[in-house]
């Protein structure tokens, strides 16, 4: 997005590139021309209205995550702060954490997974949980047991 003053600002959109422009092109854009780009939140909600009978999932909600996104970098670049500190966050760094940890067949190869994540010096993790309560009680207390070993 750029703005009437020439402060551009970026989002990413991980959606069908057709059916994102067809949302922002068809439906948001005209809405929100004139409107200043630094109510982001305000933004929000206008856009979130004028989709509401498609726009609760899919590409319409991912193409307006975009434009918020891009909505942020410019009140950011206005601010001359990163985006990051715009709501009050005071670290530089997050800790590195490892992704993955899907839903496995077996127990055991989610448990394997975690070990190889911490021999390669993760000590956070992410997984996936809601398979089922056997299945996350399992994993978790495997995960656990092979990380205090």
């Amino acid at each position: 997005m750029t703005t009437d003053s020439g402060t551009g600002g970026i989002g990413s959109v991980y959606s069908h590139p057709e059916l994102v422009r067809a949302t922002v092109a068809g439906q948001v854009r005209d809405l929100l021309v004139g409107d200043d780009p630094l109510e982001v939140e305000s933004i929000w909600e206008k856009s979130c209205r004028v989709t509401r009978w498609y726009g609760r999932k899919g590409a319409a909600i991912t193409a307006l995550a975009g434009i918020d996104t891009a909505l942020w970098d410019i009140r950011g670049k206005v601010a001359g702060k990163p985006i990051y500190q715009l709501p009050g966050a005071h670290r530089d760094a997050v800790p590195d954490y490892a992704s993955g940890l899907l839903w496995k067949n077996d127990v055991e190869e989610l448990v394997d997974e975690a070990a190889r994540h911490l021999s390669n010096g993760f000590r956070a993790m992410k997984t996936r949980l809601g398979k089922n309560s056997d299945y996350d009680r399992s994993g978790l207390k495997g995960i656990r047991e092979s990380s205090t070993s």
